[in-house]
């Protein structure tokens, strides 16, 4: 975590030494509003669908859509703000104190909407490989065909290993000791994920997180246009693709500084554009993202205030 701090701190620094921040500052200010404001809701959306999926993980539990949707969104908040990925553990924490959902529960529901994110991205990277065969690097080419592979073994795994083998619940509670109850614990998470591996709801998982990623693609894009700078959307989902490694890494800096500065450079420099630009689009989109994700931790909270009323 201290490393992820620090890089927030250095990346700051090359911000103010490299960019003109009066650049920023007026691209920010003509900003065409009206689609920043459709782009905030796309971004709402793509947390009212998330609210669904987790709501379908966590089934045939009941729980009321305002507070689930406010601890799905702070765990957003969190997970963005927070450095090291460390916020990816505030989800079960959650849905633990607010709903008394058990942690292997919630935590299996929070690994299976993750697998379903990275399944959604690799879906789309074959259809971008084909549109951009002539433009795209050897070397990207390369790398996505190693993400599809790791990720096709992921889906063997959680499809077939997981969803055929059994495993039965570690029924000792009586265990004492540390190295006990995380194995009993452990044991607990993979008869959660076996489960939700049999679910019969796999396509509706996958089409939901389908509908989630192409909200985050078409944020990025309003963004980028409310901005002044219109890409192809092949590109958005290049960049994208970019920065699921890139923000999951736990150096990612506090509200992902340094990560997604990273993925819009190398999406620019990957379609020949120039990296001052492409730097100077990263540090105003980003400043819009953590605009938006402080309106969502307002929202979430006068929702959780509002539903204890």
């Amino acid at each position: 975590m201290a490393f992820s701090i620090l890089l927030s701190v250095v990346v700051l620094l090359l911000i103010a030494t490299q960019v003109d921040l009066r650049a920023v500052f007026d691209v920010l200010r003509r900003a065409v509003l009206p689609w920043l404001l459709l782009s905030l809701i796309v971004y709402l959306l793509s947390y009212v669908l998330r609210t669904v999926r987790i709501a379908w993980l966590l089934e045939p539990r009941r729980f009321s859509a305002p507070a689930l949707f406010s601890a799905v969104g702070l765990y957003g908040v969190f997970v963005y703000l927070m450095p090291a990925r460390t916020g990816e553990a505030t989800l079960p924490v959650l849905l633990k104190a607010r709903m008394n959902v058990p942690l292997a529960e919630s935590t299996a529901a929070l690994l299976v909407a993750r697998f379903f994110d990275f399944l959604s991205v690799t879906l789309s990277l074959p259809f971008v490989l084909l549109a951009l065969r002539q433009r795209l690097p050897i070397e990207v080419v390369y790398t996505s065909i190693g993400f599809l592979v790791v990720m096709a073994l992921a889906a063997g795994i959680y499809f077939l290993w997981l969803g055929r083998r059994s495993i039965a619940a570690d029924e000792n509670g009586a265990a004492t000791g540390l190295w006990a109850r995380a194995v009993r614990w452990l044991r607990q998470l993979l008869v959660q994920l076996g489960r939700q591996a049999r679910n019969g709801g796999q396509v509706r998982l996958l089409l939901i997180s389908l509908a989630v990623w192409l909200c985050i693609y078409l944020d990025f894009y309003l963004i980028a246009g409310a901005l002044g700078q219109w890409l192809e959307f092949a590109q958005i989902i290049v960049l994208a693709a970019l920065l699921v490694p890139l923000t999951v890494s736990p150096l990612q800096g506090v509200a992902g500084l340094g990560a997604y500065e990273a993925g819009w450079v190398l999406a620019f420099a990957i379609f020949g554009q120039p990296t001052a630009q492409g730097l100077l689009l990263a540090v105003g989109s980003h400043a819009v993202l953590v605009v938006f994700t402080l309106l969502l931790a307002l929202l979430c909270w006068g929702m959780q205030w509002a539903w204890r009323q």
